[in-house]
């Protein structure tokens, strides 16, 4: 592995041990602590912060991805262009299932193609969620917690020449501080989030001549920031790296 990649994908790894260590030191008094697959360690304290009885989502997604792909050892540039309206079910306080459609347009070396229908589903899992009662800084309570998003995303690209059919497969674990900024009057919640991803695209090209393709890099990177204006909206903005830079956000509206 490449250097800057390998540098990439320990650096991930540390963040979200960095943070597990400083909720680890903060146990005892100042912390409560939830169970494994248990969203109910805040619940006398915030009812809706995870799950909860947000049964329902509804949102869209937009985002700018840009990845490499390998053709028998011919490595291309690729972008794609994703708007995916999208349906959230809670299972329980700790399990969501996503399911969602929408268009993709994708360009290969500068080569745009139609825009085409793509689908999404997936689930997205808390496994751990720690209040913590006596912050270090600031007067306002804040969680420190652990999820993980696994989702599918498919799409057939129609081009002139041939048509590409791809299929992602998307996988990350977050480490996150929110903080609870109710008192402020401004906003519910800000939280920040980071940590590991792996990311499996395949492609097949209909031309034959590169009839199977993979994604250069398949380990990398995400974080970003997520904001709570209400208790029923969620604004989140995300960066991702790869073997390159991706950026995308989305807009849910809880029930």
């Amino acid at each position: 592995m490449p250097p800057m990649k390998t540098y990439s994908y320990i650096l991930s790894w540390l963040i979200v041990a960095m943070f597990t260590f400083s909720a680890s030191a903060m146990s005892g008094s100042s912390l409560q602590q939830g169970s494994l697959l248990n969203g109910d360690s805040a619940k006398s304290y915030d009812v809706i912060h995870d799950g909860g009885p947000r049964v329902l989502s509804v949102g869209a997604y937009v985002a700018n991805q840009k990845r490499g792909m390998d053709a028998n050892g011919t490595v291309s540039d690729w972008e794609i262009s994703h708007m995916i309206a999208y349906l959230g079910l809670d299972l329980t306080s700790w399990l969501t299932v996503i399911g969602g459609a929408g268009q993709s347009d994708l360009s290969i070396q500068g080569d745009t193609r139609d825009s085409d229908f793509e689908w999404l589903g997936g689930i997205q899992v808390r496994f751990l969620n720690y209040m913590v009662l006596d912050p270090l800084f600031g007067d306002n309570a804040y969680w420190v917690s652990i999820d993980t998003d696994i989702h599918s995303i498919g799409s057939t690209s129609e081009g002139i020449n041939s048509d590409v059919t791809w299929l992602e497969i998307f996988g990350s674990l977050t480490m996150s501080m929110t903080i609870d900024t109710e008192r402020g009057g401004l906003l519910d919640r800000i939280s920040i989030f980071a940590g590991p991803a792996y990311s499996s695209i395949t492609a097949t090209d209909s031309d034959g001549f590169s009839a199977d393709m993979n994604e250069d890099q398949a380990t990398g990177f995400v974080g970003g920031i997520q904001i709570d204006p209400s208790e029923n909206v969620t604004l989140r903005l995300e960066f991702q790296q790869f073997d390159s830079s991706s950026v995308g956000g989305s807009l849910t509206f809880h029930f």
